[in-house]
């Protein structure tokens, strides 16, 4: 093997207000409110075709996980899935002590949505994106 990869929690930003919208149609829709976990992720693959200490490759991406509230969560359904173009996510995160900011995350991309466990995980690419997360 030339190469070894290893992926590593690099920060971690929990909310416990979050709500979350499907982009249908041209048109936004609040699905449901719901808990937002988000981990920065740094990949690297460390390479040693060339040279015997080898080189890194990093890239990082955020790792969404939303978990609605049961209620909402319970009358969504797979005609939800079939017109979505999109989803946003909206929540707040404590800055200092008692004073939140209100984060928009869009460009997400699906990893997987169960819904018998409530659990939608989706990832962030976007470098911008990503820098702006790791400065909360």
């Amino acid at each position: 093997m030339n190469y070894k990869t290893c992926n590593e929690t690099i920060k971690t930003i929990h909310s416990n207000l979050g709500e979350l919208f499907i982009l249908s149609e041209g048109k936004r829709k609040k699905l449901a409110e719901c808990r937002v976990d988000i981990d920065i992720i740094r990949h690297s693959t460390v390479y040693r075709a060339r040279n015997p200490t080898g080189y890194n490759v990093y890239e990082r991406y955020a790792s969404i996980v939303f978990c609605l509230e049961p209620k909402a969560a319970d009358k969504i359904d797979n005609k939800v899935f079939e017109t979505a173009e999109g989803y946003e996510v909206y929540f707040e995160v404590e800055k200092n002590i008692g004073e939140y900011e209100k984060i928009k995350l869009d460009n997400l991309l699906e990893e997987s949505i169960d819904l018998f466990e409530n659990e939608w995980i989706f990832r962030i690419e976007d470098e911008g994106t990503v820098r702006k997360l790791m400065k909360i």
